[in-house]
């Protein structure tokens, strides 16, 4: 009689990967500690559905837009690049520039002003 997958577990050996069949009233067992053993990977996977990356935002009045650039892996690394990119904004004369660090996901990198007058109404 072979044994239900449920009633074998894996045993290593020097040889490699064998299986060997439990004793009886141990499968429940055997199974509640696969089960607890990737829950934390099931946690790991969950939490990053729901975090964003982190984005540098930088609204001007002239031209009237919205940049963001990124993603960056941390608030840290946004910070760091940020100044650039005023910078370089600066130098093609944007003007009354905002720039704010932020965790979110743009669905469009550069909003423009037809876009902006869209959105308010105005």
């Amino acid at each position: 009689m072979h044994p239900n997958l449920a009633d074998l577990f894996v045993v290593r050996s020097l040889e490699g990967v064998r299986w060997r069949s439990l004793p009886q009233g141990r499968t429940n067992i055997l199974l509640a500690v696969i089960f607890l053993s990737f829950v934390p990977v099931m946690n790991l996977f969950q939490s990053n559905q729901l975090e964003f990356a982190w984005w540098v935002e930088i609204n001007t009045n002239i031209p009237r837009c919205i940049y963001y650039f990124g993603p960056f892996d941390s608030e840290k690394e946004a910070q760091l690049y940020k100044g650039g990119y005023v910078e370089d904004l600066y130098q093609e004369e944007a003007r009354d520039i905002v720039a704010l660090v932020k965790q979110c996901q743009p669905d469009v990198l550069t909003i423009f002003q037809e876009k902006l007058e869209v959105l308010s109404g105005t």
